[in-house]
Parts: C-alpha cells; sequence; structure tokens
C-alpha cells in the first residue's frame, strides 16, 4: 500500500470518527436542528430600554425562514430570578388575523402560540420568511444589593432549537444608570456610545443562551429594582475572572497539548525511526538473496516482522507443490468451481526429506490433519468450520500457530525493531483519549462560544491519530544494519522481478528458476508481473514439455488462497456468533440497573449562565 494511499484512508477515517462522534454528541445541537427543527432563524434584532423606575421595555424582532412543514410559532418566557413580566404583546408582520393563544400567563412567565390559520391547519413549507414581535415590560431586572446594583439578563435563551444567524441588541440607558462595567457570556463584540450599548453576535448554535451583565459600583435603590442581599463587587470579579481565565485556559490549552504531541512524534522518528547507514548500495538482485522459507521472506520484507499474509501463505502452496509435497485438481482448469479445486497430498514425506522449514512444515500437516483420502477440499472445511463452534476455534487456533512460526523465526533475527512503531501506535491512541478529554474540557466551559473550536481541534487529533495509525512500520520502527541489508537485497530482488523489462533481457537460465521466482515473487506480492513476463518468453505448450509443474502457468495458489481466506472467514464468523451471544446474555444483565438524577437554584451574584431567562421559542 503506497503512502498516498495510507494518507487517504487516515483522512476516510479520520472523518468516519469524527462523523460518528459529532452524531453521538449532537455536533453542538446541530443535528438535532437539521433533522427535528421546522425553520433557521435568519435574524433577531432587540431594543432593550431602562426606564427611570427600573423597568426594562423590551421589543423583539425575530425573523425565521421555514424549512419543514408548519402550523405558527410559540414564544416562551420562565420564571427567573426577580424579574416580572406585564403587558406581552405577540404579533408576525406576514400574517394580519392569526390566533393567538396564552396558554400560561403569571406575573413571571407566560407561553404564547401564534397560529397562522384560523383552523390551525397545516401550512406547506416552502421558504417563506416571517417576522416575529414580542414586547414586554419587565420589572425586578435591576437587582440592588447595600453597595451595588446589576442588570444581568439573557437576552437570548437556550430554548431554542435552531441556531442564529445573526444577533443584534441595543440597550438604552437613563444618563443616571449608565454602568460602570460590562460582561458579556459568550463574548460578542460590544459598542458603547453615550447611554447607548449594541452588542452583536454573528452566530449562535442551538440550545445556547447569550446574556451582559451590567454592573454599577453603587447601589441603586429604584421603584422596580429588586433587592439581591447576596450580590456583591467582590464576587462578581471572582465569577467574571473565572470565566475570563477558563476561556484563555480552554483557548491555549489545545494548541500547546497539540504541538507537544507534534514534538513527541518528530522525537519518535528522530532517534526510533531513522535508518542506519549500509555499505550494500546494489540497485538489482538476479539471484533468490536467501535462502529462507517464502513464508518467512514475507514476513519480513513484505510485513516487516508481522504476521504472514495471504500473499506469505499462498508463496508456500507454490513451494510444497514445487517440491512435490501436494498437487493440484486437473480438473476445471479454465473456471473457477469452489467444489472442484482440491490438493491432493503426495507420498512424499517432509519428516524425512528435511527440506521445509519448520512453519512450512507445520502448514502441510496442518493442512493434511483436514484432507480425506489424501484430498483436500475447501469448500468441505469451509462447511465444517461454519457448522461447529469447537472446529471453527481449532481451526483458528491451529492456522494463527503457523502464523505465530513464521513471526517467531522473522523476530529471532532481530532485523528490525518495532519500539518506535508501537509507541507511535500508543500515542495515536493516547491523542485519541486526549481529544475527546480536551473535546469534553471544552463544550464543558459554561457558553456554547467554543463548540466550532472543540470540532476543529478534536478533527486534528482525529486526523494526526489515524495518520500515525495508517503510516508503514518502517516510518517509526528500525532496521538494523543486518537487517536493512536482508530488506535492501530482497526489495531490489523484486524491483528486478518486477521489471518486466529487466526480466525479458536477463530471462532465468532454467525451468527451476522460473519457479523459484514465482515462489518468492508471490511471497512478495508481485506474482502477477513476473507471470506476465514468463507468458512473454515461455509460451504455455512449451513450459508444459519443459516443466512437471505445469500448474505454474495457471497461479493455482490464488484459487486455494482464497478458498482458504473463505474458511477462514467461516470460521471467524462462527467464532464472533459465539461472542456476540455471550456478550448480549451480559449486556442483558447490566441493563437491568439505571439510574438518574437532577437539581437546580437561583439567588447570589449569579454565576456564568445565571443571568434572568428570556426563554425561548419555535415553530408549530
Amino acid at each position: 500500500m503506497n503512502l498516498k494511499l495510507r494518507i487517504f484512508l487516515a483522512i476516510i477515517c479520520a472523518f468516519v470518527l469524527l462523523a460518528l462522534t459529532q452524531l453521538i454528541t449532537g455536533a453542538g445541537g446541530y443535528i438535532d436542528w437539521f433533522f427535528g427543527s421546522k425553520y433557521t432563524i435568519e435574524s433577531v434584532n432587540i431594543t432593550q430600554n431602562l426606564n427611570d423606575d427600573g423597568s426594562l421595555y423590551v421589543h423583539e424582532v425575530i425573523k425565521v425562514r421555514m424549512r419543514k412543514d408548519f402550523r405558527g410559532l410559540y414564544r416562551y418566557i420562565p420564571t427567573s430570578r426577580y424579574v416580572q413580566l406585564d403587558d406581552i404583546n405577540l404579533w408576525v408582520d406576514e400574517v394580519d388575523d392569526a390566533d393567538i393563544k396564552f396558554t400560561r400567563m403569571t406575573d413571571t412567565s407566560f407561553e404564547a402560540q401564534v397560529w397562522f390559520k384560523p383552523n390551525h391547519a397545516e401550512i406547506t413549507a416552502e421558504g417563506q420568511e416571517y417576522t416575529l414581535h414580542v414586547t414586554y415590560l419587565a420589572k425586578g431586572v435591576i437587582e440592588t444589593s447595600a453597595d451595588c446594583s446589576q442588570l444581568f439578563r439573557q437576552y437570548w435563551s437556550d430554548g431554542w432549537d435552531a441556531p442564529v444567524k445573526h444577533l443584534n441588541v441595543v440597550y438604552t440607558f437613563p444618563d443616571e444608570l449608565i454602568p460602570e462595567r460590562i460582561y458579556t457570556h459568550p463574548k460578542a463584540k460590544v459598542k458603547q456610545d453615550g447611554n447607548t450599548v449594541t452588542i452583536e453576535k454573528s452566530s449562535l448554535p442551538p440550545y445556547n443562551y447569550a446574556e451582559t451583565r451590567f454592573f454599577y459600583e453603587e447601589a441603586h435603590t429604584l421603584p422596580y429594582s429588586a433587592e439581591n442581599t447576596g450580590l456583591s463587587e467582590g464576587e462578581v470579579e471572582e465569577i467574571e475572572g473565572y470565566y475570563t481565565s477558563e476561556l484563555i485556559k480552554k483557548r491555549v490549552i489545545p494548541p500547546v497539548v497539540y504541538i507537544c504531541f507534534i514534538i513527541c512524534i518528530w522525537l519518535l522518528f528522530k532517534f526510533l525511526g531513522k535508518e542506519p547507514e549500509i555499505e550494500y548500495k546494489g540497485v538489482y538482485e538476479r539471484e533468490i538473496p536467501t535462502k529462507d522459507s517464502p513464508d518467512v521472506v514475507n514476513s519480513i520484507v513484505k510485513n516487516l516482522t508481522k504476521k504472514v499474509d495471504r500473499d506469505g501463505f499462498a508463496s508456500v502452496i507454490l513451494n510444497l507443490y514445487r517440491k512435490d509435497y501436494i498437487a493440484f485438481t486437473a480438473e476445471n482448469q479454465d473456471g473457477f468451481d469452489h467444489e472442484k479445486n482440491r490438493i491432493y497430498f503426495l507420498t512424499k514425506d517432509p519428516d524425512k526429506e528435511k527440506d521445509l522449514s519448520a512453519s512450512e512444515r507445520y502448514l502441510y500437516n496442518f493442512l493434511k490433519g483436514y484432507s480425506y483420502d489424501n484430498t483436500l477440499s475447501f469448500k468441505v472445511l469451509e462447511a465444517k468450520v461454519g457448522e461447529s463452534d469447537t472446529d471453527a476455534l481449532m481451526f483458528k487456533r491451529g492456522f494463527g500457530r503457523y502464523q505465530d512460526m513464521v513471526v517467531k523465526e522473522a523476530k529471532k533475527r532481530k532485523f528490525f525493531s518495532s519500539n518506535g512503531y508501537i509507541l507511535s501506535i500508543l500515542t495515536g491512541i493516547i491523542m485519541i483519549i486526549i481529544s475527546f478529554i480536551l473535546n469534553f474540557y471544552i463544550v464543558t466551559f459554561p457558553t456554547g462560544e467554543m463548540v466550532a473550536e472543540s470540532i476543529v481541534y478534536f478533527a486534528l487529533f482525529i486526523f494526526t491519530a489515524s495518520v500515525l495509525f495508517f503510516l508503514p512500520k518502517e516510518i517509526f520502527g528500525k532496521w538494523t544494519k543486518k537487517g536493512l541489508t536482508y530488506y535492501q537485497k530482497w526489495k531490489n530482488f523484486e524491483n528486478f522481478v518486477d521489471d518486466i523489462s529487466m526480466i525479458k533481457n536477463y530471462p532465468p537460465e532454467s525451468v527451476e528458476i522460473w519457479e523459484d521466482y514465482l515462489v518468492y515473487a508471490t511471497a512478495l506480492g508481485c506474482a502477477d508481473t513476473v507471470m506476465d513476463s514468463l507468458k512473454h518468453v515461455i509460451p504455455e505448450e512449451k513450459w508444459g514439455e519443459m516443466s512437471e509443474h505445469t500448474s505454474f502457468y495457471n497461479r493455482y495458489d490464488t484459487r486455494f488462497t482464497y478458498l482458504m481466506n473463505s474458511a477462514l472467514r467461516s470460521a471467524n464468523f462462527r467464532i464472533t456468533q459465539s461472542n456476540t451471544r455471550v456478550i448480549l446474555d451480559i449486556l442483558w444483565i447490566v441493563m437491568k440497573v439505571a439510574s438518574s438524577a437532577s437539581g437546580g437554584g437561583r439567588g447570589g451574584s449569579g454565576g456564568i449562565g445565571k443571568g434572568s431567562s428570556s426563554g425561548g421559542g419555535g415553530a408549530l
């Protein structure tokens, strides 16, 4: 697998993981809005005029665009802090005879429905725009203690299930009630001109609030102010200082942590992944570089001392055939028939001949153990392991022992150190864990202003970790001098047999060498090129005259590799079914236990997100 493909797969993996995570977490409310909400909020313009008596006149102009079938709009404000409501009015510019119903009305709260049709009939959404006006008089918004006062109010609350594209709030104050300090949560663009304060927010996610604290360093006792004995300047400074420091930390910590990971990755490569200098400088190798069995070559060269793959298995099957331990069925040579493709075990005994490696002997005996009358049918084998948990487990374990034998032999040479590679994988795992922790840390901030940043950092961490997982083992792994020489010789042999022009110009001198080439080219994953070269040099009829192993010409090894994989898949499926049953039984027991909790409160100076609520609304 080339590096570009690995990077592409890393991007796909990161994208899928990010998408799944956002689906699970709701993507800051946007998933719920996309699938459930009937509208979008194009703009919100609010004027809030503070009167001399401490009452606050509010006029909201909310422009919405309909995206799903609807019947009307609704608006509500719950009881919060010390606020009392009076003179509540609602209307929609585009609907003259709207049916307005107040389903709840108290001196501290209300809930109103605005039905667009007299019979509350459903209206087909065609992108219509409506402008909802809400006006009311709020009393008790000025909170006063012995030595200070505040107006602490949410101009937009978390009761809306749609994002706001643009929000503009204009406050006007009497000359004697101009605030000394202004705090906003989340941070917003604030402009003060005399007794007018304008607050702009370019966007706000669904289910999020925005609030402002206007603080007065002196107590203002007014006709409609509320007494709040818990309010103090020191507590306000502590709350707002905490908010600012947390905001700074949550903006600084993620990039610092990411940079630390990048430095660690660079150090891993520098000290554990940089290859040593070797004397060998060859370009091509025409001869088989070493006398190792093809599965060991597959493990060391193609898989960097990891488990032998399907090419390694196929190369051993070819080697057994080349050395006359097995034969392939002569039936159905022009097509592929699952039933008719079999392996025949010949009379030659590997324990007496001593011309096979330990792993090759084991694989021979392992496969022969599933034969009947010295004939192995992979269709029968697949059915056998697919019907019994015990047979499936025994087959998988048996083949696993073969793979472990090859890996043990490959690692015994101490050609390749995987320490850097293992540490890179661990780094990737830690990055993913840290990304979830940071994501939770950022989004649990009292306001939703950092949802976008959390997604960006999460994506960055996930992508980097995915790249680490998909990078070739040799990037952070390290060859010894002897190992690198071994690897380069075999890669140069691969370059030779994989170069059609070279192998045509310098063809092997005998059929036996061609067979060797095919065995080891299969182990290295480039047998198709050698086969093409062979067909250009020796016609099939000529090969049949020169070699006793005519099946080399038909690449029968690929058929049996496919059949072996089918048997392994069948065994794995059977084992997975069995394990799934066990897991479901455990989950059934665990899911019997459930718990829940809830709580709330009010009072004091008011922490972040505790300003008097402006409620919410939506579409009917």
